[in-house]
């Protein structure tokens, strides 16, 4: 007799792999609480930029720790109203992550950070003077 082994299904992982299929833009189950980011160099500053609609500067924290870049917006409300006829509570909550490896020559010490209308962007400068190092490979 074949023995057979039961796995639990986990039909988020089935999801996750459908979205594979799926044009971003058309996706219609939301983004699993990760942000999209732009990163790109400019004027010798390395800029990410994330689209935070909804959240308040208070609720955007940007760390670095070990060369990783990582930006949380976390927002709670509650909302409680009682009138003669009726009584209403709710609690809204949201959380988007995204934790982006920055390359060496980033002075990490000199982070700017700012948020206007939604939009954070982060900005350091590039130490100047790092550049890669070729090397040569010999017949062994």
């Amino acid at each position: 007799m074949m023995r057979r082994e039961m796995t639990r299904w986990n039909p988020m992982a089935e999801l996750r792999s459908m979205r594979n299929l799926w044009d971003a833009d058309t996706w219609p189950f939301g983004n699993d609480g990760q942000m999209d980011l732009d990163v790109y160099d400019k004027d010798g500053m390395l800029c990410v930029e994330a689209d935070l609609p909804g959240f308040t500067r208070d609720e955007v924290k940007v760390t670095i720790e070990e060369g990783m870049l990582t930006i949380r917006a976390e927002h709670k409300e509650e909302r409680e109203v009682k009138e003669q006829a009726y009584y209403l509570k709710e609690c809204k909550s949201g959380m988007m992550m995204r934790a982006v490896r920055l390359p060496s020559d980033v002075d990490t010490d000199k982070i700017d950070a700012t948020q206007k209308d939604g939009h954070l962007t982060v900005t350091m400068p590039r130490i100047q003077g790092r550049t890669p190092r070729m090397v040569t490979v010999h017949e062994a």
